[in-house]
């Protein structure tokens, strides 16, 4: 509950402490948490992923209702393996599209997809081991963003880490759910 706070507390500082916004913010500072299984991993059960991005949504790369961006982000994945590293680090940077389906004077609704690059901290991770550091992160969400004073954006996604099977052996790791939460400016 503590890391909860914590995080609220981060955004609402955030929020509060900066000059007011234009309601055509292009930058977006998020940050994201997942806690679960992931997806064909024998022993991960209460895996934490934490993630903050760093997003660029400028209006003259809008086209109708879709908006193209880009995306920093890290990621820190803590395992609970017997065996092996628990800790893992990804930096990644990944074009995304957005599709708003219904915009308002002050939400605007949207799906997200993205694919792009990125690098792990190691080769190892929750007792598997990856053929290389060098990895693809695809990604697939639904989010809202208001347009008000102080825009704020939310969503989930889906994450995906893999090599693409350019190294052996490719485990990949997904993460089913991560929720975050940001302020724009």
């Amino acid at each position: 509950m503590k890391q909860y706070f914590r995080l609220y507390l981060t955004l609402v500082l955030c929020v509060f402490f900066r000059a007011a916004c234009a309601m055509t913010s292009p930058w977006e500072v998020t940050l994201g948490y997942g806690n679960g299984n992931l997806v064909g991993f024998d022993h991960s059960n209460g895996v934490l992923e934490w993630q903050g991005a760093l997003g660029y949504f400028p209006d003259n790369w809008t086209y109708g209702d879709f908006q193209l961006g880009g995306q920093f982000s890290t990621a820190r994945l803590e395992g609970n393996a017997v065996t092996g590293p628990n800790n893992l680090t990804i930096g990644a940077i990944s074009p995304v599209i957005r599709w708003s389906f219904l915009t308002t004077p002050t939400v605007q609704p949207f799906l997200e997809a993205g694919v792009g690059v990125g690098a792990f901290s190691g080769t190892q991770f929750d007792g598997r081991s990856f053929g290389s550091v060098f990895t693809f992160r695809d990604f697939f969400g639904v989010g809202l963003r208001t347009n008000t004073r102080y825009p704020m954006v939310f969503g989930v996604d889906i994450l995906h880490y893999s090599n693409a099977s350019l190294a052996a052996p490719n485990p990949g790791i997904t993460m089913p759910v991560l929720g975050y939460m940001g302020v724009c400016f």
